[in-house]
């Protein structure tokens, strides 16, 4: 139920669950989702401490990271070079 409930949050745990609902079914990701805050609440009682949550941009902002170091590097053996480009004008 915690998990069904991110769905309509503006965190980084609803962030990775839009994520993962954009590449399977919405029922796989609420498991993941699920799965990812068991593991979350786990750690913070198993180890102690506090959860702070970094939003959903940060997540975002992190995928985008991510995404991008994943085109480099086979653009690169491929003898190519991305180039990060300007806002156009429409």
């Amino acid at each position: 139920m915690g998990a069904v409930s991110l769905q309509r949050s503006r965190t980084a745990l609803e962030a990775a669950f839009r994520c993962t609902a954009h590449r399977m079914d919405d029922s796989i990701a609420v498991s993941a989702t699920a799965h990812k805050l068991a593991v979350l609440v786990y750690h913070i009682l198993r180890y102690g401490g506090d959860h702070a949550d970094l939003g959903e941009k940060a997540f975002e902002k992190r995928i985008r990271r991510q995404r991008i170091t994943g085109l480099s590097a086979p653009a690169r053996s491929l003898g190519f070079r991305l180039v990060r480009q300007g806002p156009t004008a429409a």
